[in-house]
Parts: C-alpha cells; structure tokens; sequence
C-alpha cells in the first residue's frame, strides 16, 4: 500500500530524511556535551514552529469548523 506512495515521492522523502537525521545529530551533540542552554532553545523553536503549524491559516476558516463541531 505504502510502497508506491514511496517510490513516487523518493526524492522529497530523501531529503526530509536527510534534513531530519540532521537535526537529530545536532540535538545529539549538544544532549551530549550536555549544553542545556542550546538544547532548550532547539526544543523551544521546535515548539515554536509546531505551534505555527496548528494555527488557523484563516481565521473565519477556524471559526467556521468550530461552528460545525457545536
């Protein structure tokens, strides 16, 4: 089921793996040399970035859904 979904995107899903395994081994670094200060400030902007993520691209969009789920 996956599989062609895999094969047709090879390319995206080689450069987001790419772009992820490189932020893990940041984190990895930094958990490592036990640096907290740069450890709290990648998980803030994590934080940060999911939070923009979830917001409402349009506000009356929102409102209408709200509505609907009343």
């Amino acid at each position: 089921m996956w599989t062609p979904i895999f094969e047709q995107n090879v390319e995206y899903l080689s450069q987001a793996l790419l772009e992820y395994i490189m932020h893990l081994q940041k984190f990895h670094y930094h958990l490592m040399k036990r640096d907290t200060k740069e450890l709290h400030r990648i998980m803030s902007k994590a934080n940060e970035i999911r939070r923009v993520l979830r917001e409402p691209a349009d506000p009356v969009t929102e409102e209408k859904v709200n509505h609907h789920r009343q």
